[in-house]
């Protein structure tokens, strides 16, 4: 005989954000945004993520990049979309972080212009403009639902 047991599942927990990162495949941030009121050194912590990224290739010789961090309550989590890595930094739920950052780089990339310019930035070193800038933040608040 077989017995059903049902189980309520407990809330799924959500993630916190904390900082979101977009950086060229050397590092260097292209845009940056802080969800909270601390502040963060964008240059620095970019530099220390593609200074890590580079190590962990030589040393283990491998290709491709760092998918996730933990680091005590933080974690970091990436996407590489043609040579643009978007870093999202957070706390809690890595589910409901990776989603949220799979709907901002399939979002921006749905917008031509917008993911034109954002993947030019490291060939013409031309960064956005105020209208673009608003619009790029527009879709992170969006996709990060603030």
């Amino acid at each position: 005989m077989i017995q059903r047991v049902s189980y309520e599942l407990e809330t799924i927990e959500k993630d916190t954000p904390v900082m979101l990162l977009i950086l060229n495949e050397y590092g260097i941030p292209l845009y940056s945004y802080n969800f909270s009121k601390e502040k963060y050194d964008s240059i620095l912590f970019s530099g220390f993520l593609s200074a890590l990224n580079s190590i962990l290739k030589e040393v283990l010789a491998t290709e491709g990049s760092i998918k996730q961090i933990e680091y005590h309550d933080y974690f970091l989590t990436f996407k590489n979309k043609e040579g643009i890595i978007f870093c999202y930094v957070f706390k809690g739920s890595s589910f409901s972080a990776n989603k949220k950052l799979d709907n901002l780089v399939n979002t921006i990339t749905k917008f031509k212009e917008l993911w034109h310019k954002l993947s030019s930035i490291p060939k013409t070193g031309k960064f956005f403009d105020k209208k673009e800038e608003k619009r790029i933040t527009e879709l992170i608040q969006d996709s990060f639902v603030l």
